[in-house]
C-alpha cells in the first residue's frame, strides 16, 4: 500500500512545529534529549526492521506512543531507548515533536 500523510497536529502554531523540528533533527542536548533521526534515520524515514519510520505518522498515534513509553507502559523496547528519552521529554515537547513529524512525508514504499 502507498503510505498516505498523517493528520493532525494542524492546528500547531509555527513556534511549536519549529520546536518540534529541531527535536526531531537535533535533538536538544541542554535536556539531554536525543534526536529522532539520531535513530530513525535520515528525514526520520526509518533505518531497517528495528527504527521504523516515523516522519508522516498520524500525531495523535505518534503522542501516544511517546506518553506510553514515558509512563513505562510500552515495553518492546529492550533497551528502553525511547523509555529514557520520552521521560527526559515535556507534554509540550511531545505535542511538538509529533506535530512537525505528522507533517513531513511518509516514506515512500
Amino acid at each position: 500500500m502507498t503510505p498516505k500523510q498523517g493528520q493532525g497536529g494542524h492546528d500547531a502554531s509555527d513556534a511549536m512545529l519549529q520546536r518540534g523540528r529541531i527535536l526531531a533533527e537535533r535533538g536538544d542536548w541542554s535536556d539531554y534529549i536525543v534526536s529522532c533521526k539520531s535513530c530513525h534515520g535520515p528525514d526520520n524515514q526509518g533505518v531497517g526492521e528495528v527504527f521504523p519510520g516515523i516522519a508522516g505518522q498520524h500525531a495523535g498515534y505518534i503522542e501516544a506512543q511517546l506518553e506510553a513509553w514515558q509512563a513505562g507502559t510500552r515495553k518492546n523496547d529492550p533497551q528502553d531507548l525511547m523509555g529514557t528519552i520520552a521521560r527526559k521529554m515535556s507534554n509540550d515537547d511531545i505535542r511538538a515533536v509529533a506535530a512537525w513529524l505528522a507533517s513531513q512525508p511518509p516514506r515512500s514504499n
